[in-house]
């Protein structure tokens, strides 16, 4: 399937309650979270990608600055299916490739395997990177065919969860020989983010 049939999407409109702050606001070395998602996200695809933000707060703001299109989510408390519905509605007839916003160092190597598994099972509902160790990630397709069953999720169930209802053959796992990327969920995780980007710089 070629990628003008598909849509790349970061989710950016997460609570960070557990970060305690707006996480992808913050920002290392005068970039912010979201701007470095944004920006692995157009390396690895070769594509700007649509991102969904909150309906106001810095966030919304910063995806403003990006040159990016973004999508608004009044209702974030409704947890990561609500993101993910208002993608399916951007998408028109276009699948989606669903990345996560707190991921700023997303693989190239996972997206390059999803994107080539879409061209060569192009029947398939979802494609989804696994990780060393057996660990599933991001990105991961969903078929336009399957964006319709979307506004079925609630809360923080994203497109994983339409597997269940998926026969066997429509749901196809791609190995990715590396560690998953991290995301960025605490402020340990973002203490150990800055300490691993100062290390790479030296």
């Amino acid at each position: 399937m070629p990628p003008a049939e598909w849509l790349p999407v970061v989710l950016a409109a997460g609570l960070s309650q557990r970060m305690g702050a707006p996480k992808l606001a913050l920002a290392h070395g005068g970039v912010s979270v979201l701007a470095a998602s944004v920006g692995a996200v157009h390396r690895a695809t070769g594509r700007l990608p649509l991102v969904v933000a909150p309906a106001s707060g810095p966030v919304r703001a910063l995806a403003a600055q990006l040159g990016v299109v973004v999508a608004l989510n009044a209702a974030p408390e409704r947890g990561l299916s609500s993101s993910l519905a208002i993608a399916a509605r951007a998408a028109g007839r276009r699948g989606l490739l669903v990345f996560l916003g707190d991921e700023p160092e997303v693989s190239a190597a996972a997206a390059g395997a999803v994107a080539a598994a879409v061209a060569r099972w192009p029947d398939a509902g979802l494609v989804v990177p696994q990780f060393r160790g057996g660990v599933p990630g991001h990105p991961v397709y969903v078929a336009r065919s399957l964006l319709a069953s979307v506004d079925q999720l609630t809360g923080d169930r994203g497109a994983r969860a339409l597997a269940a209802g998926l026969p066997a053959d429509r749901v196809r796992t791609v190995e990715v020989d590396e560690w998953p990327p991290g995301d960025l969920d605490t402020p340990a995780d973002w203490e150990r983010f800055q300490k691993a980007r100062d290390a790479n710089k030296n």
